[in-house]
């Protein structure tokens, strides 16, 4: 008799187990669908998390080649960009967005992209009547549904 008792307790716990995992079973087939759902979602958001531009400084260029244009306004810009250590899978322009002194905003793109851990000065210019109070840089990238912008992170003060 007291060999019975001790294979009820064994077989107890076997049950417990198995229902345990039934359980887990049956909770992740109605969760599954909401997760998948929620990833889709957020595909393209990582690529962006490794991505980093920064905006060091920006001051007016009032060289010889700067100016004319169709409206005869033309304001030249040198913007110092660093780039930090991270992966840039589909990198294909750097965007400058600058704050006009109206309150309107002024996109220029550059097809020219920097290698990590790398300076460089672009000379961007735009047509218009205001000047740059400041201006931001971000990475666009180019994916199977077009292109993604990843928000800027730096802002700087155009002298």
């Amino acid at each position: 008799m007291n060999n019975k008792r001790g294979l009820s307790d064994v077989v107890t716990n076997v049950l417990i187990i198995l229902l345990v995992i039934i359980a887990v079973g049956i909770i992740w087939f109605f969760v599954r669908p909401t997760i998948d759902r929620g990833t889709g979602q957020l595909q393209g958001v990582n690529e962006c998390i490794t991505l980093n531009f920064e905006a060091i400084s920006c001051s007016e260029d009032t060289g010889l080649l700067c100016g004319g244009g169709v409206s005869g306004e033309v304001k030249c810009y040198d913007v110092r960009v660093r780039r930090s250590a991270g992966e840039a899978l589909g990198l294909s322009k750097l965007r400058f967005v600058f704050e006009l002194s109206n309150g309107e905003t002024q996109i220029v793109d550059d097809s020219v992209i920097l290698d990590e851990l790398e300076e460089k000065v672009y000379n961007i210019d735009y047509e218009g009547a205001y000047n740059s109070a400041a201006v931001s840089v971000a990475g666009v990238l180019s994916t199977g549904q077009g292109e993604k912008v990843c928000a800027p992170v730096t802002r700087v003060v155009c002298s």
